[in-house]
């Protein structure tokens, strides 16, 4: 796992240092959408939407430091990496994709957050809190 965070954050450096190594013009490049898919360290709150999820963050202290106070179930004290991404680069916050209604899920043009702090890769893990495809789409 350790070996393939790495090789991702290595592949993403690259990603982005390799316009600079072209030479090629910054003002150029547009992103237009953020679409986040994580654990914990990126959730923007899609557990808060689980009926019986053990881990959700919707109470102080969370992010006490963000968006006035108000915990919004996110797993953090403030932003996550993709909210300042985002804000860097001008794009509002990615928002949960279950905070959203199928009809703006299918009409978004910013970008949506998948993360749940509950994820896992097998399929005895967090049977209460999965997000099956036919529910994304």
């Amino acid at each position: 796992m350790a070996f393939t965070c790495l090789g991702f954050i290595v592949l993403f450096f690259l990603s982005f240092s390799s316009s600079c190594i072209l030479g090629l013009n910054h003002s150029m490049i547009t992103i237009l959408a953020i679409y986040a898919f994580g654990d914990s360290s990126i959730d923007a709150g899609n557990n808060k939407f689980f009926p019986h999820a053990t881990a959700k963050f919707d109470f102080s202290p969370y992010e006490i430091d963000f968006l006035g106070g108000i915990p919004t179930g996110c797993t953090t004290n403030g932003k996550t990496v993709v909210d300042f991404i985002a804000e860097s680069i001008g794009l509002p916050f990615p928002p949960p994709m279950l905070s959203l209604s199928k009809a703006q899920r299918k009409s978004t043009l910013t970008g949506v957050n998948y993360s749940s702090s509950a994820s896992g890769i097998q399929d005895m893990q967090h049977k209460t809190t999965k997000i099956f495809v036919s529910v994304q789409a």
